[in-house]
């Protein structure tokens, strides 16, 4: 009976440290949410900012609203930024074009890649501005030359499609490269084709696979899709019927109507056995998007969603 007494009042003594260290962990939080509005209160730019992220991540997204206006009328860069994207989608504001670009406008003046890039997609697609092929150029030049990775990528696409410039693969192959370096799949992908054709390179077929592999692994299905076709062929790597059909398959898995075809081919001349280990493969695979490949999808949305607007906001 002693014995089970002691157990009890162990467990007790547990469950009452326990109770204790939550309270104090959730004072602490209180206080330093508490400290933080009192010195967004009291001017603090970077406070601002702070306080306006962190009602942002609980959902009050009006609030957090206000304190990024707050903060980038205070000429914090980022929150200029911040708040042209909030404006750009209409988050706990009202959702206005013309508003966001003029504080991507003000973030590019003080040379931030990111404002400049954004003012840049403004010029673009012709939302918030006129649309300025010049001006496309200007900014997106001004951003990648700092090292913006969605920059570089757009400027290496205008030279290779010769879009607002003159069409140069050489000078195209430049700005992929350092978008690929970054992790960024559809420029890996475009460097990849580029290799293949020999454009503004020479043909490389290593480098090619290299670069698809590299976009196939983030999940983009046409580099799947590639990838599994180059493996078919032996082309700049072994022949591998195994791993050309996993690829293939997992291009499918996408609704990729081509890897869909070639997929059946596979089918019919493939043994069951190889079809099999091609399929266990399949099991292992998780794509592994690179932080550049999750920005770069989420500001075409932004963009994509921005031009389907049917009547466009101020």
């Amino acid at each position: 009976m002693k014995k089970n007494w002691a157990i009890y009042m162990l467990l007790m003594l547990f469950v009452t440290t326990v109770q204790l260290s939550a309270q104090q962990t959730t004072n602490s939080t209180s206080q330093s949410f508490d400290a933080l509005q009192k010195a967004a209160e009291d001017g603090d730019a970077n406070a601002m900012f702070a306080f306006a992220q962190t009602n942002n991540a609980r959902g009050e997204y009006k609030t957090a609203a206000d304190w990024f206006r707050k903060a980038a009328e205070k000429g914090l860069v980022g929150a200029q930024v911040r708040f042209g994207i909030i404006c750009f989608k209409g988050q706990g504001v009202e959702k206005s074009f013309t508003e966001a670009a003029q504080w991507f406008q003000k973030a590019a003046d003080q040379t931030n890649s990111a404002g400049q890039f954004f003012l840049g997609m403004c010029y673009q697609t012709g939302l918030g501005v006129n649309q300025d092929d010049v001006m496309v150029e200007k900014w997106m030049r001004k951003s990648a030359k700092q090292g913006y990775v969605e920059a570089e990528y757009f400027l290496g696409e205008m030279y290779s499609l010769g879009k607002q410039v003159p069409q140069n693969f050489p000078e195209s192959v430049k700005w992929l490269n350092l978008a690929a370096a970054q992790g960024h799949a559809v420029a890996q992908y475009y460097l990849a084709q580029d290799y293949e054709f020999g454009r503004g390179v020479c043909v490389n077929y290593p480098q090619a696979v290299k670069w698809l592999r590299l976009a196939a692994q983030q999940g983009d299905a046409i580099s799947q899709r590639e990838l599994g076709v180059t493996l078919a062929k032996g082309l700049g790597t072994p022949l591998d019927e195994i791993e050309s059909y996993k690829w293939l398959s997992l291009a499918a898995a996408q609704e990729d109507d081509r890897a869909k075809k070639y997929l059946a081919i596979s089918n019919q001349m493939m043994n069951g056995s190889d079809i099999a280990e091609a399929r266990r493969r399949l099991t292992y695979f998780v794509p592994q998007k690179s932080a550049a490949s999750i920005a770069s999808e989420s500001i075409l949305t932004m963009f994509r969603n921005g031009e389907n607007q049917t009547v466009s906001p101020k």
